[in-house]
């Protein structure tokens, strides 16, 4: 059984990877990975790396990073504590690089093996890619604790150990070959996916056999074949030398060592549904069942416990399934990753909000190299969203996000960008609020908090919250608050845009305001009491009752009416909106008393209303436009507004 687990990567100039990660860090791996990014980021290069490691692949000159000479390298870093066979070779080999192992796994002799890091290092030279049946050049490293450093391992019986309880990888890539998927050739996928399950299923019944001659199971007899491959081969040798020596004298050794052994039949799998007469092959089938397939796979590796010595390396998992079968299937990956190692690169929201934010890396291109981004505190950063209302696919799927101060504000300025931006769905910009009484904590917690490195094209929308008019702008000095919360945010990257007024609200004009709260709330809030009350008295025959209770009703309506002109002329005697007035405290003075306030308490659902009915007459606030101009340009879009608005 493989028991080597890989715990870290290291890639230098492959493809689009100039160095990943930087300097001489390496990238660590968890038992599940949700590799996430826009399309041509690197995703898919991060997991063909681990693949050509592990499967002794090829690379061409096209491979290389920008067209350089510098040569790739790939390394995968593994953690050898489970694997006995290893260890009894590293503590009981003679040899005096086995000696210098036994010193770096000295843990084990009591009984604790940590830091047991093998590291296996692959290096293509461009030069050599023309050499028949070039393979790169393969070093095998130990990490010697003693010394803090990495050294070579020379002893061939341990390295060929090493390189044969190396994982074994299945690779699923986003572009799948229905015929290669399903009627299998040699090495073709779903031979390597059936086959853990046989192995299990077959371990399992031989260990339940009673009373008879205990069956080997696949794995023992494919470890017997190893085992019997590597002896007679080594018989063989001697046997060529004998011979070769008598046409050439010079030669002196020949070796012939064995690759792993790869088990791979050819199922043909057939699929018969009730609405058709006869079995169809799977490959002619849609895709859609295709996956489905694959989904019912996984979710038997997930209930048996298969996967144990795999890599699973599946890109776009979620591809034509439907939203509640992508939530089964990363279910099922999730439980399989409690055996196998699991790395996926998605797209899909349902993965990324499922995923631990510890286990996501995040992926961007940046002047053509791939650039990485993980999250060193994952529980506070989880903690943020969760109180600031948001998801993680809100900030890394989308090209960029313009954070507000609350929901009234994400209603508001997502109705105006979808009103003037005929593109804005294209530009795909999330808009996440912050809360207003978390601004202040984030902006000083960014260092710790990894919120600047969600996304790096962010603006920060905030309140000015002044109150003093500024006379060279027109508009209201910020608050020094404000101002420093601008400078933390800042500092890390992030725009920052104070409004020129003191809040969204102070930029809906006067027109719009007599509007809605002359001509609709103040006549719903009376004149339908009015018609309720006619509608109940034409139900009762009794004339007195009328006399008595409806002329009593009226009495009061003309009491209310009076207030209500009184009301009316206090709104429209409004000359003008200051840019730093509180306009909800005056209008909920004017209309409501202190125990009822109306706008101020319904402010989520009223300012969007009054937007609203700024777009039907075609008018926006012309700041507003600006800042919706400087997210799109800092995705490195170029904007497009629509001509049919007027911006105030």
């Amino acid at each position: 059984m493989r028991l080597l687990k890989l715990i870290g990567l290291k890639i230098r100039n492959y493809r689009s990877i100039k160095e990943l990660p930087l300097n001489d860090e390496y990238l660590m791996v968890e038992n599940f990975v949700t590799i996430i990014g826009k399309n041509d980021a690197g995703k898919s290069n991060i997991l063909n790396a681990i693949r050509i490691v592990l499967e002794e692949d090829k690379v061409t000159k096209d491979d290389f990073h920008k067209g350089t000479n510098e040569n790739i390298e790939i390394s995968l870093i593994f953690d050898a504590t489970e694997n006995t066979e290893i260890m009894h070779i590293i503590n009981h080999d003679s040899n005096e690089t086995a000696k210098g192992l036994g010193a770096f796994f000295s843990r084990y002799n009591n009984k604790s093996s940590t830091n047991t890091k093998i590291k296996i290092k692959k290096i293509f030279e461009k030069d050599k890619l023309n050499s028949r049946n070039y393979k790169g050049d393969t070093i095998v490293e130990y990490f010697d604790e003693d010394k803090n450093k990495w050294v070579k391992i020379k002893d061939k019986k341990l390295i060929n150990t090493i390189l044969n309880d190396l994982p074994e990888v299945i690779y699923i890539p986003a572009i799948r070959d229905a015929i290669a998927e399903t009627t299998q050739k040699s090495g073709f996928l779903m031979s390597k996916l059936l086959l853990p399950l046989l192995e299990k299923q077959n371990k399992s019944n031989s260990n339940e056999e009673n009373g008879k001659e205990k069956q080997r199971s696949i794995t023992e007899l494919k470890k017997e074949l190893q085992n019997l491959i590597s002896r007679e081969s080594k018989k063989l040798t001697k046997k060529i030398l004998k011979e070769l020596t008598v046409f050439n004298s010079s030669i002196e050794e020949i070796k012939i060592e064995p690759n792993k052994v790869q088990i791979n039949f050819s199922p043909k799998i057939q699929i018969k549904d009730k609405y058709l007469p006869d079995s169809v092959p799977l490959e002619q089938r849609g895709a859609g069942l295709r996956s489905e397939f694959l989904l019912a796979m996984f979710r038997i590796w997930a209930e048996v416990g298969a996967g144990k010595g795999y890599i699973l390396l599946f890109e776009e998992p979620e591809l034509y399934l439907h939203p509640e079968a992508q939530k089964k299937m990363f279910s099922a990956l999730k439980r399989i990753s409690n055996e196998a190692q699991v790395l996926i690169t998605t797209h899909s929201t349902i993965f990324v909000d499922r995923s631990d934010l510890k286990s996501i890396w995040l992926i961007r291109r940046e002047n053509g190299e791939t650039k990485i981004t993980t999250f060193e505190k994952p529980k506070v950063l989880s903690e943020i969203l969760e109180e600031i209302g948001a998801t993680p696919s809100d900030l890394f799927l989308s090209n960029g996000v313009i954070y507000v101060e609350g929901k009234t504000e994400i209603k508001v300025f997502s109705k105006i960008a979808k009103a003037i931006c005929p593109k804005w769905e294209e530009y795909n910009i999330s808009i996440v609020s912050l809360g207003g009484g978390n601004i202040r904590d984030l902006s000083e917690t960014l260092l710790f908090n990894g919120l600047a490195s969600l996304n790096p094209n962010g603006v920060v929308v905030i309140d000015s919250d002044g109150e003093q008019e500024d006379k060279k702008s027109g508009g209201c000095k910020p608050k020094p608050e404000k101002l420093k919360i601008k400078e933390n945010f800042e500092q890390y990257g992030l725009t920052v845009h104070i409004l020129q007024r003191r809040e969204i609200e102070n930029y809906i004009p006067l027109n719009i305001l007599e509007k809605y709260f002359i001509e609709g709330y103040i006549k719903s809030k009376y004149i339908t009491k009015i018609g309720d009350q006619q509608l109940k008295v034409n139900k009762i025959k009794s004339k007195e009752y009328f006399k008595k209770q409806y002329l009593k009703y009226f009495k009061r309506m003309e009491s209310n009416l009076r207030e209500i002109e009184r009301k009316q002329n206090m709104i429209r005697a409004i000359n003008r909106v200051s840019p730093c007035e509180d306009i909800l405290k005056k209008i909920d003075e004017l209309l409501y008393t202190k125990k009822h306030k109306k706008w101020d308490r319904k402010k989520a659902e009223i300012t969007p209303k009054l937007f609203e009915m700024m777009i039907k007459e075609k008018k926006a606030p012309l700041e507003f436009k600006e800042i919706l101009e400087e997210a799109i340009r800092k995705c490195g879009f170029e904007p497009e507004f629509s001509d049919e608005f007027e911006y105030i």
